[in-house]
């Protein structure tokens, strides 16, 4: 395999939601070691009918982008809450926290930036404790150590 490109689909990527503490709002798959990126990453959120993340979070350096694939939500950056539709792309700066909702028929949301690793900065929101977000942040540290787990061909 050539270290110039790599190809990969979702599907193979294990839906860590569960390790992030997040399974009951839908499913979350993070990519970067398995195509061989070095400084990039992807997560895919899958968000169920009505369902929040569950958490919120910053950075102190990774700005990110969000794309809406499929469905509709909101999205709480800081204070203002912003209406996502399919299509809509939203940039946040690395500081703002922010945190999703999906909405009636759910939603799927790409997430892009730089593999943040230590960056992230889980806070509290919808009912957690700081604790989980502690296991937030290792299962981000494990999943760029070991470059995520792929599913079985």
């Amino acid at each position: 395999m050539t270290d110039s490109f790599r190809k990969i689909n979702f599907e193979e990527i294990e839906d860590i939601a569960g390790e992030w503490g997040i399974a009951e709002a839908g499913e979350a798959r993070y990519i970067h070691h398995q195509v061989g990126a070095q400084r990039i990453g992807l997560t895919r959120y899958r968000l169920s009918a009505d369902r929040r993340l569950g958490y919120g979070h910053s950075h102190r350096e990774a700005e990110e982008m969000y794309v809406v694939l499929e469905g509709a939500g909101r999205a709480k950056v800081d204070d203002s809450v912003i209406d996502l539709a399919n299509g809509d792309i939203l940039r946040v700066a690395p500081e703002c926290v922010r945190e999703f909702e999906a909405g009636p028929d759910g939603m799927v949301l790409l997430a892009t930036g730089i593999a943040a690793g230590d960056d992230v900065k889980a806070v509290e929101a919808s009912g957690r404790r700081r604790r989980e977000h502690g296991r937030v942040r290792r299962a981000v540290r494990r999943g760029l150590k070991r470059g995520g787990r792929q599913r079985a061909q």
